[in-house]
């Protein structure tokens, strides 16, 4: 994996990084990232209002229900899971410089 400077292509915390804003521009501007996100939205939610008008003794229609609500719900996971590893990622970069600097302008004597 390669950023748009072809630098960092071999750090973790830099294609974390990355990771997360291809998923941001995919799901905010992207047609058919935004048209999947919404489309996942009211999947879920159109599998729930189903599932609470459905008879809860039909075990059957509800664990088909439950698996069909369950399926958008893992890609939205996966796409919040994308945003939340790139924000820790850049938290942990920024603090690794903030030591370095810290550090590096300090003159250590033995």
């Amino acid at each position: 994996m390669t950023d748009t400077a072809g630098v960092y292509a071999t750090d973790p915390l830099m294609q974390k990084v990355q990771i997360g804003v291809h998923t941001e521009h995919f799901i905010m501007r992207d047609p058919v990232g935004k048209h999947l996100l919404e489309k996942a939205k009211q999947s879920r939610e159109d599998a729930l209002e189903r599932l609470a008008g459905v008879d809860p003794t039909n075990a059957k229609l509800v664990a088909a229900l439950q698996y069909e609500a369950r399926i958008p719900e893992l890609f939205l996971h996966w796409l919040d899971e994308a945003l939340a590893n790139a924000e820790a990622a850049e938290e942990q970069i920024r603090a690794e410089d903030l030591a370095a600097q810290h550090y590096g302008d300090r003159v250590y004597s033995i």
